[in-house]
């Protein structure tokens, strides 16, 4: 795209022309001679403009209970003074362009608002992040309190204690050492061993008997649950150690799981 050539000293021309977006400065010896200037206001746009957006983005999320996000709290009573530097960023940022397309001396020094302006986008954009997240462990909560109160099916409950929004993973059999669907467990009693990997093979064969007792009953299940924070080789290795221990069902997850807390 080109711009049409018109008389700088008009104003009507020049006021089109900043609203179409037409560059005023079109000499190549203006453009070579405020180079650096008009990257730094181009950034400094960019920058307010991914505020702003982040900003009416936080606004958005003003319809969730503080309750169950308090990050958004602190965020919403941090935007008035957000606001304000980005008010007085466009300000300078509208003085800066005058300057550059009349010649003017009269020129901002958009350094500091930059740093200030990048600190907010930085700041903000945590607090969102920080935000969703709340949000989510709120709604799932309220879903697993949900399943909990009036569970149809075991299945769904462990789907959401388990895994919540990643796909169910195979289950290990160790009797038969086969991996298994989790529909086994469709319409079944089902007792859940939930431990970290700190348990002891006397600990273990705790279990056996119960095992024992329920092996001929279809009814009922056995699935280990366990619960590690941070995976490492020595870890998964341990794990390995325990599985093989054990006659019953073992959740495989390679993460936490989603109901961990």
């Amino acid at each position: 795209m080109y711009a049409l050539p018109y008389q700088p000293t008009d104003p009507l021309a020049k006021s089109v022309a900043i609203l179409k977006r037409v560059p005023l400065l079109t000499r190549p010896a203006a453009l070579q001679k405020h180079s650096q200037a008009i990257t730094e206001v181009n950034n400094l746009v960019k920058a307010t403009l991914q505020v702003i957006e982040v900003i009416f983005e936080l606004e958005k999320l003003t319809s969730y209970d503080i309750k169950d996000v308090p990050a958004l709290g602190l965020a919403i009573e941090q935007i008035p003074v957000d606001g304000h530097w980005v008010i007085i960023t466009i300000v300078s940022v509208v003085t800066q362009i005058d300057g550059l397309i009349t010649e003017s001396e009269d020129k901002h020094e958009l350094s500091h608002y930059g740093q200030k302006i990048n600190i907010i986008l930085s700041k903000l954009r945590k607090q969102i992040t920080l935000c969703r997240q709340q949000i989510d462990e709120a709604e799932y909560h309220r879903k697993l309190k949900r399943l909990f109160q009036s569970p149809t099916e075991i299945i769904e409950v462990l789907k959401v204690l388990i895994f919540n929004k990643d796909a169910p993973q195979p289950l290990f059999h160790g009797a038969t050492k086969t991996t298994v669907e989790m529909t086994v467990l469709k319409k079944k009693n089902v007792y859940l061993f939930i431990s970290s990997l700190d348990i002891t093979e006397e600990e273990i064969s705790v279990l056996r008997p119960v095992y024992d007792s329920i092996k001929t009953k279809e009814n009922y299940k056995i699935v280990w649950i366990p619960i590690v924070e941070a995976w490492t080789e020595l870890l998964r290795k341990k794990f390995e150690v325990l599985k093989s221990k054990m006659p019953w069902y073992v959740v495989q997850y390679s993460g936490i799981i989603a109901g961990y807390k």
